[in-house]
């Protein structure tokens, strides 16, 4: 889902939690909105590039790509923020601290948006749950790799790849 899709649909419950909680709403809007703060991560480790802008065209070329692979796709994602190891620890903090609690509200709110969002378009196991999952399932999914190494060459070149010119075992067609 798009970061502006996410803001608009995180401010309906921050509007409706402020009465109750106060300031603490805003951290759950910021819980909301910042784990995508991964995908940034997830695209500098990747390309070594710091392009905020790149890191938006690669996730929009992502999506595209797995939505027209209808279904079979062989990417796989791992979004660190997104796991249920983060959970897990971002829960434990969450008895210490009422930011922490409020973070992860916004955080696991934004979770069920993705899920509905993944499940919609039948790709709801193109992302990895957790890092556990990702280290099991990336040994076989040599295309991730080919299909980053193909798109970062076309945008570093300032050229949109093509989808469709990604051959069957995850090659670019010459």
């Amino acid at each position: 889902m798009c970061l502006r899709k996410h803001i608009i649909y995180s401010i309906i419950p921050t509007i409706m939690l402020a009465p109750f909680v106060g300031i603490q709403a805003l951290v759950f809007f910021a819980g909301a909105i910042l784990i995508d703060a991964d995908h940034y991560l997830q695209y500098i480790l990747k390309f070594n590039d710091f392009s905020v802008k790149g890191m938006f065209d690669y996730t929009s070329s992502v999506v595209s790509y797995v939505e027209s692979e209808n279904k079979r796709s062989p990417y796989l994602g791992l979004c660190l923020f997104h796991t249920v190891e983060f959970f897990i620890l971002l829960s434990i903090l969450s008895f210490y601290s009422i930011i922490a609690r409020y973070l992860l509200l916004g955080i696991l709110f934004h979770m069920v948006l993705d899920i509905i969002f993944l499940h919609r378009r039948e790709a709801l196991f193109t992302r990895a749950f957790s890092l556990v999952e990702y280290f099991i399932r990336i040994g076989n999914y040599k295309k991730v790799k080919e299909f980053d190494k193909f798109w970062y060459e076309g945008y570093r070149n300032s050229i949109q790849p093509k989808m469709h010119q990604l051959t069957a075992d995850g090659g670019a067609n010459d």
